[in-house]
């Protein structure tokens, strides 16, 4: 498990990296090739078995971004506690069909490609872009109505073909599914008003 960057006293931009066989902490030294920008908000998603990219994100007063980061695991995998198998980072430097800034996002990934939805920058946005690897290119994916709201704070998983976003937040919290087709070749979306979350856990807590 890996994660990258936060907020405690200040916005950071450190790797801590956990191996739950061994329930141990590793904290590899970065061997950053271009500038990064410490962040929260930001996603980093697994695109294969030794690398992961982070994207978008904010700084200081929610400046918001779109900057995007490759991070190269491979000597660091090889014998993590070697401290001089550092993880090498790069930026992607991609500038046609690149989404706009955004934090809060959220970030899937399936067959080897990312996808990036919705987030906020000077507002609540929610769109979908998808980004291949492996040609280096960005497209934005169009939605059928009905259309989820824009939010931000959201959580997204693959599951059979399907992206499936729950939650978030515009101000108000939202408690709705939404499921969107990726394999349709006119991208749906099913939409489900009110999940059955409340229901769930008051008969859990109420046995």
């Amino acid at each position: 498990m890996v994660t990258i960057g936060g907020e405690a006293n200040s916005d950071l931009k450190d790797l801590w990296a956990f191996d739950l066989d061994l329930a141990m902490w590793y904290n590899p030294d970065i061997d950053f090739k271009d500038y990064y920008t410490p962040k929260r908000f930001h996603t980093i998603s697994t695109i294969n078995e030794s690398q992961i990219v982070s994207f978008g994100g904010c700084h200081s007063e929610y400046v918001h971004l779109n900057e995007m980061h490759l991070f190269d695991l491979s000597l660091f995998l090889m014998d993590p506690t070697n401290s001089e198998n550092r993880v090498i980072t790069t930026r992607i430097n991609i500038t046609e069909g690149v989404p706009s800034t955004r934090w809060g996002h959220a970030a899937a990934t399936n067959n080897g490609k990312l996808y990036i939805l919705g987030g906020r920058n000077d507002q609540d946005v929610c769109d979908l872009h998808e980004f291949d690897p492996v040609k280096m290119k960005w497209k934005e994916i169009e939605f059928n109505d009905p259309k989820p709201k824009p939010r931000r704070r959201h959580s997204a998983i693959i599951l059979s073909g399907s992206l499936i976003m729950f939650g978030g937040f515009d101000g108000s919290f939202f408690n709705d599914i939404n499921i969107l087709d990726l394999e349709q070749g006119e991208k749906g979306v099913i939409n489900i008003p009110k999940s059955t979350i409340s229901e769930d856990y008051y008969s859990l807590v109420n046995r």
